[in-house]
């Protein structure tokens, strides 16, 4: 059996993977299993600390998640391209629309809840399956 199996990982906030896995002749299935476990295993042990960084510094990106919501709803309605979008009626929101948007125009406050509500999700723990299985229902 010919294999050769490397897993690099980029260290950066960005965490890039990158994955190469070739195999020249495998003799039997149990070989190659062995392999792929073997790749699991590796891939395991390097995603732990990234999970161990997500989760102790999520206490800190929560506080800053208000903030963060209100610089892009301000640069948003700064351009009149991108604060039109804002002035057609969303379906789930059926309060008042004002005419002439701001930071506080119904319709953006709306907006602005469920961006907070997101980016407070993506702060939760990535250990447990709700996690994972909300951002595979949102995208």
């Amino acid at each position: 059996m010919h294999a050769q199996c490397s897993i690099s990982h980029g260290r950066s906030f960005t965490r890039v993977w990158k994955l190469e896995f070739s195999i020249c002749t495998v003799s039997s299935i149990s070989a190659a299993v062995s392999i792929i476990l073997h790749l699991v295993q590796s891939f395991n042990r390097k995603i732990v600390g990234d999970v161990e960084a997500l989760v102790s510094g999520a206490k800190y990106i929560k506080a800053l998640i208000p903030a963060v919501v209100n610089i892009v709803y301000k640069k948003l309605l700064q351009y009149d391209i991108t604060a039109r979008a804002f002035q057609t009626r969303s379906t789930s929101f059926e309060g008042p629309m004002d005419a002439t948007l701001n930071e506080d125009s119904p319709q953006i406050l709306h907006r602005k809840m469920f961006l907070k509500a997101y980016l407070v999700k993506l702060c939760s723990d990535p250990t447990q399956m709700e996690f994972w299985e909300y951002l595979d229902k949102v995208g």
